[in-house]
């Protein structure tokens, strides 16, 4: 049998670097991704972020059908990021305001020719790429039937392939869901799902994000942590699964000649070096003379620091003739001090 090579999954960059790594390359182009999700897991943020970076990088326009919160406030809130939504929503993201009331009464046969019929003529006239249903399962419970409820899921994926668009569905993730009851059959449906999970971990709040679908394409599995901050989300890149890198045989000065002599002639460049010890043992000075003997060598630097504020390290070290301040003033030092418990290890690393 003659083997032919295999052809790559088209795919579109969501523009969230760690999430395009993972996902070997973004969404699946013209087919759908459902994002599920508890409350504030970042499912909309997700969404609305995806659409503004196909917008901003790329010039692509796109649809938002927001079914549980208003336009307005889908707008107001997604202001808090640096994507200039109420701009691009002007002229290149349509936000149409499908939020049904919860006083509403269903009367007589339901179904979403009319939303799909709006949609396309949208579609049509601003050529969009990309198109959010955003709650879909608000919708859903409307209709109070399985059988219905499946029968609008699979209308809405027909008319998503006849007109050719990118689609991300978002969905609440809840105990029912995982028990594969309620809206279950959509994971089965669709050809990617990315889930978004909010915890605790040792009273951190910590948010991570797994594709656990991907039809027709490889990704890289397990959970990944994420955290949001003035762009959006970022997503902590995988791990390459094999180590490949360059040992280096080049010694580098710790700042004390001493220590340097101990060592064999410093530490090897690219290496780490862990320093433990009691209270009042002089650990901070050591990285405190290791952090400015690389400034004096014309080298940036970052410096981490947790539970004690980068004023008072800088004038603790000057009581041992150890000045830092120079240095982050012509900015070769760069330093960063955290609460511990203000957030989880994975999204301090992604700060830093």
């Amino acid at each position: 049998m003659n083997r032919v090579d295999p052809q790559p999954l088209s795919k579109m960059a969501t523009g969230i670097e760690g999430f395009d790594q993972l996902s070997g390359g973004g969404l699946p182009l013209n087919r759908t991704t459902l994002v599920m999700g508890g409350p504030g897991s970042g499912k909309t943020v997700f969404s609305l972020q995806v659409l503004a970076n196909a917008a901003c990088q790329r010039d692509e326009s796109g649809i938002f059908v927001a079914f549980e919160e208003r336009g307005r406030e889908v707008i107001e809130n997604a202001a808090t990021f640096d994507w200039g939504l109420p701009t691009l929503a002007e002229r290149q993201i349509y936000i149409l305001d499908a939020h049904l009331s919860p006083t509403v009464i269903q009367s007589g046969d339901f179904d979403l020719s009319g939303i799909l019929a709006i949609l396309k003529a949208k579609k049509e006239q601003m050529n969009a790429r990309w198109i959010v249903f955003d709650g879909i399962d608000v919708l859903l419970m409307l209709l109070q039937d399985p059988i219905l409820e499946m029968r609008e899921i699979y209308r809405i994926r027909d008319w998503l392939a006849d007109n050719a668009l990118t689609a991300i569905i978002t969905a609440k993730l809840d105990s029912q869901i995982v028990q594969g009851t309620n809206y279950g059959f959509m994971q089965f449906m669709v050809d990617c799902v990315v889930h978004f999970d909010r915890c605790l971990e040792y009273g951190v709040p910590t948010h991570r994000l797994q594709v656990t679908k991907y039809r027709g394409s490889d990704f890289a599995p397990g959970a990944f942590p994420l955290s949001f901050g003035p762009s959006g989300i970022e997503v902590a890149p995988p791990e390459p699964p094999e180590i490949i890198h360059e040992a280096s045989t080049e010694r580098v000065s710790a700042g004390f000649e001493r220590f340097d002599a101990m060592l064999g002639g410093g530490l090897f460049r690219g290496s780490s070096t862990l320093i433990t010890g009691a209270p009042g043992t002089s650990k901070t000075t050591l990285i405190g003379k290791f952090a400015e003997a690389a400034c004096q060598r014309g080298e940036r630097t970052l410096f981490v620091s947790f539970d004690e504020g980068v004023d008072q390290i800088i004038r603790n070290l000057s009581s041992v003739d150890i000045d830092l301040h120079p240095h982050r003033q012509s900015g070769l030092l760069c330093m960063y001090s955290g609460r511990t418990e203000a957030r989880s290890a994975e999204e301090h690393l992604i700060k830093m």
